[in-house]
């Protein structure tokens, strides 16, 4: 309701009971707040919606079908590029969604729509011409084929600001190390990287070329240069996109020095350049996991709580790679034993509040009963 209402002034009681009676809202029975959401972006700064008739039938509409099932999905692909810009019109949709271009091995592709659908966030529907000519470029190509994969990294830091050029895309793409065999985990890490850059520009690549340098030596044993990057090895696979998903998560702008001197300290607390290759890459991992799930700043909290607490370097490491709110993370850090860091994080992130220390404390005779009689997983089922 903000969202609609922004720049228009405070809502009315009356005007919001209204809406949220309408029926429309209801999925399986439920109220759904992901169809108001999709609804409240197309109507944003526009006021609250005012017409049910025109919603109802707008989700009628044949077209959001996908496997014979309604597709919240494709709804929200089109209010994104809508956002702003009113109710969307089924003739329009329907055109869009009849163009070529959209089919994967023979198949409609709702990512590949998706991807448009990001960088035109805002912006309206693109032309089929011009989604056809971007499709077109080499610089996707992987095996013969358009890599999806490479459109949604480089459409992550598009998002909102239309349709690259083809030289700005081809710069980055011959810098970054996309493969066929290139693996789920470090797609992800490439992609959430690339949110850096989602409101400011396109990296550096001389920026990039700078970090990346002062990244090598970290890795045990060398890696290709980019024009020497053909090896089919797993293992160059994996530590050539570690450095580049690394560089990316340091280069964000008018930052990227501090960013580079906090991650020199994280890996030289580990001496990387005396341990073993395995021991490099889990050690990587580990911290990518930690800029994917919090960004720079859970590198601070990890260095500001190494520099007080050395020996805790691994249960530190653990506790901050875990997928939770950075606020979660910290309380048990500054709040609790080492030794209930893990566990705390595990059990109570998806508690709403979460227990605070007393609260902890309290639980402490079941958390020991827990422990003695279940693994970590059904501990966590039972809490």
């Amino acid at each position: 309701f903000s969202s609609m209402s922004s720049g228009r002034g405070l809502i009315k009681q009356a005007e919001v009971e209204r809406v949220l009676a309408w029926p429309c809202w209801q999925v399986n029975g439920k109220f759904s707040l992901d169809l108001l959401r999709i609804f409240s972006s197309m109507a944003s700064r526009r006021g609250l919606l005012k017409d049910e008739a025109r919603i109802t039938a707008i989700l009628a509409w044949e077209c959001w079908k996908v496997n014979r099932e309604f597709s919240i999905e494709l709804l929200r692909t089109f209010s994104s590029m809508s956002h702003g810009r009113g109710l969307i019109k089924q003739a329009e949709v329907e055109r869009v969604l009849a163009w070529p271009c959209w089919q994967v091995d023979g198949k409609f592709s709702l990512r590949l729509l998706r991807v448009f659908s990001s960088m035109m966030n805002q912006h309206g529907i693109p032309k089929q011409a011009d989604v056809e000519a971007l499709l077109a470029w080499p610089c996707w190509q992987v095996d013969g084929k358009v890599s999806i994969d490479r459109l949604h990294i480089f459409a992550v830091m598009m998002h909102g600001r239309g349709m690259p050029d083809q030289a700005t895309a081809e710069a980055f793409l011959a810098w970054l190390p996309l493969r066929s065999e290139t693996s789920d985990k470090l797609q992800i890490y490439l992609r959430s990287a690339c949110r850096t850059f989602v409101r400011t520009s396109i990296p550096d690549p001389k920026v990039l070329a700078d970090i990346e340098a002062a990244l090598r030596p970290y890795f045990t044993g060398d890696i290709a240069d980019d024009d020497e990057y053909s090896s089919d090895s797993e293992d160059e696979l994996s530590k050539m996109g570690q450095l580049k998903a690394l560089t990316l998560f340091c280069a964000a702008p008018t930052k990227w020095q501090r960013n580079l001197g906090e991650i020199q300290q994280f890996l030289a607390a580990y001496n990387t350049t005396s341990c073993s290759q395995t021991v490099v890459h889990t050690i990587m991992d580990s911290l990518l996991q930690i800029l994917a799930n919090h960004r720079q700043a859970g590198v601070r909290l990890w260095l500001e709580h190494h520099s007080r607490q050395p020996d805790s370097r691994s249960r530190l490491t653990a506790a901050l790679s875990m997928s939770v709110p950075l606020a979660l993370a910290r309380f048990a850090l500054k709040q609790l034993p080492e030794s209930e860091w893990q566990d705390y994080i595990a059990l109570c992130k998806n508690l709403t509040p979460t227990p605070d220390k007393e609260q902890w404390q309290a639980l402490k005779p079941l958390r020991d009963l827990l422990n003695k009689r279940f693994t970590l997983t059904f501990r966590k089922r039972m809490m």
